[in-house]
């Protein structure tokens, strides 16, 4: 079975772990701190800023047939970003120059739009530097081989991570907020893609977010309604919530449901009805 390393084994990662894991296959977790407590997973330290490091990461696993590279960046600054998408990413590639790499980045690199659609033929328009960075590593991990995959995922939710619902169940939105749309991609589906397209000899760029976007204003009233339903509360008051009218855009996977791909949450609906769920009933 193929050999795969995990880099940056945090909140996508450990779900892409514990599916390949529960498959079989021989998987490794490096990250700054030892951090993934999955069964059948070796965990490792490694820092990938540092080549000396990742040198000896390579030297204690020897070859690996995928690398899941899905290291965020700890803050939106672009010495943080550099370091991440440039720097280290740099550094495992050239280690481990046969390994075929899967590389979680971001829609980010889409720039301001005002509700166009974006699709996988949608060129990138950067606006800013930290997304100029993304792109520079995203053409790096082309460059390097043409197998190797870009995953550019839509804003991450999932256990855990409900900010966003939690802060429009909390407060009202502002009117000219309500017709902002927004893209999602639950954790689990990101993840459930990633092992899709490891089985897969596609490769390129893929928009990784549900075929479901929303405006701000319907994503409320429907969240509101699930939460009555569910008897669901949020654990804590959020900070308000913030949206960008430049960043209002409706992005689909076109190439990912061209090839077949089923999503496990189609939309924000049965995603957060799940976590819902989940938080009403412990």
């Amino acid at each position: 079975m193929a050999k795969l390393l995990v880099l940056g084994a945090g909140y996508v990662g450990q779900e892409i772990l514990r599916i390949a894991a529960g498959a079989g296959e021989p998987c490794f977790a490096a990250s700054r701190h030892v951090s993934s407590n999955l069964e059948r997973v070796h965990s490792l330290t490694a820092d990938v800023t540092d080549p000396k490091s990742v040198s000896a990461l390579r030297r204690e696993i020897g070859d690996v047939d995928d690398i899941v590279y899905a290291i965020a960046p700890g803050a939106s600054l672009e010495e943080a970003y550099e370091q991440s998408y440039v720097t280290g990413l740099r550094h495992a590639l050239t280690e481990f120059s046969d390994a075929r790499f899967f590389l979680i980045s971001t829609t980010r690199v889409y720039g301001s739009r005002s509700g166009e659609l974006i699709d996988d033929e949608t060129e990138a328009l950067a606006d800013d530097t930290c997304a100029d960075l993304v792109l520079e590593g995203e053409g790096l991990l082309r460059a390097a081989a043409a197998r190797n995959v870009v995953l550019r995922a839509s804003g991450i939710y999932g256990p855990g991570r409900t900010r966003l619902a939690e802060s429009l169940l909390s407060q009202e939105l502002p009117v000219e907020h309500e017709g902002v749309i927004t893209s999602r991609i639950h954790r689990d589906d990101l993840a459930r893609i990633v092992c899709f397209l490891r089985g897969r000899n596609d490769a390129g760029t893929f928009i990784a977010s549900d075929p479901s976007p929303t405006t701000l204003g319907e994503m409320q009233r429907e969240l509101k309604s699930l939460a009555t339903r569910l008897a669901f509360s949020p654990q804590r008051k959020p900070e308000t919530a913030r949206a960008r009218r430049s960043r209002s855009r409706r992005i689909l996977p076109s190439r990912l449901l061209q090839l077949g791909y089923e999503f496990l949450y189609p939309s924000f609906r049965e995603g957060y009805a799940s976590i819902f769920t989940q938080r009403s009933s412990t």
